[in-house]
């Protein structure tokens, strides 16, 4: 059955399910101050550029997607979002929803003044080589006391602490707070080509920890057998530049937010030519050959 706004959208968090028939990725954050080595973000694309587009005319574009679609959730990608913390926040007050993933180096203070609880959830980034981890985990709690919802932190799986992610896990889960690592990837380590660089006991440690898919070969078993996928029907991806994408393998659906002042999303599912869908979320739009 294809999917439409009478049924819902499952990657759209249970908590706002019944208002955001949407659910749109967009590569909102444009700088980051970490320069991690581990970022494959500062290697590619999507690593620093000027916004190509006014506030205005971002702010009247999702203005428009309120009035024609409603609320939409948005994950937000990219760098770090909290460095745009007075734009995101004049978006979430037209109606939207939105996942902020975070590494914390924004104003604390304005973001708790300007983001309302009631419209995010946070997934915090621990980044041990610039925090340490009682600090980061101070700013957590401070975030669940004033009522954010903060159900998962995410760790990258940097080799020099692998060896700590088991202690981080146990000390996280004293407050109800899951632990998601995530592999290296398209990057070098060591002169290595992650993740096939790590150590047998690395690939353990983070194996108990990233919820299934580990490593690109494992990856592969999302071999596509499908006939169509509503990817660009019930969701969409926005490029840094506002290019309107079907997903993150950069497919176009056609026009560009912020020029157009709206997403066209396709009329139904179509069917697609990847041999393989790395993305978790999008597989729950696959429609199955019969």
């Amino acid at each position: 059955m294809s999917w439409s706004p009478e049924f819902f959208n499952p990657s759209v968090p249970d908590w706002c399910r019944d208002e955001c028939s949407y659910y749109v990725t967009w590569a909102f954050g444009n700088k980051c101050k970490y320069g991690c080595p581990y970022c494959y973000v500062e290697k590619s694309k999507y690593k620093y550029r000027p916004r190509e587009h006014s506030e205005k005319k971002i702010i009247q574009a999702w203005d428009n997607m309120f009035d024609e679609y409603g609320p939409v959730f948005m994950s937000l990608s990219g760098m770090e979002p909290g460095d745009d913390l007075f734009l995101l926040s004049r978006i979430l007050n037209l109606g939207h929803y939105a996942c902020l993933t975070t590494n914390f180096s924004m104003s604390i203070d304005d973001m708790l003044e300007l983001i309302p609880q009631r419209k995010v959830v946070i997934h915090p980034t621990f980044h041990p080589h610039k925090d340490d981890f009682s600090q980061f985990l101070m700013k957590v709690l401070m975030f669940k006391t004033a009522g954010y919802r903060v159900p998962v932190v995410a760790i990258v799986g940097y080799p020099p602490i692998v060896h700590k992610i088991d202690e981080w896990v146990a000390t996280l889960g004293l407050y109800e707070i899951s632990v998601n690592v995530v592999p290296m990837r398209f990057v070098e380590y060591d002169g290595k080509p992650m993740p096939e660089g790590y150590t047998q006991e690395q690939r353990e440690i983070i194996g108990r920890h990233c919820g299934g898919v580990v490593f690109d070969d494992q990856a592969q078993v999302r071999r596509l057998n499908i006939r169509a996928c509503a990817a660009g029907h019930a969701t969409a991806t926005i490029a840094m530049d506002g290019t309107v994408l079907r997903c993150g393998e950069d497919i176009p659906i056609g026009g560009n937010l912020f020029e157009d002042g709206i997403i066209k999303f396709m009329d139904e599912p179509k069917g697609c030519n990847m041999e393989f869908c790395q993305c978790g979320n999008l597989v729950a739009y696959h429609i199955e050959v019969d």
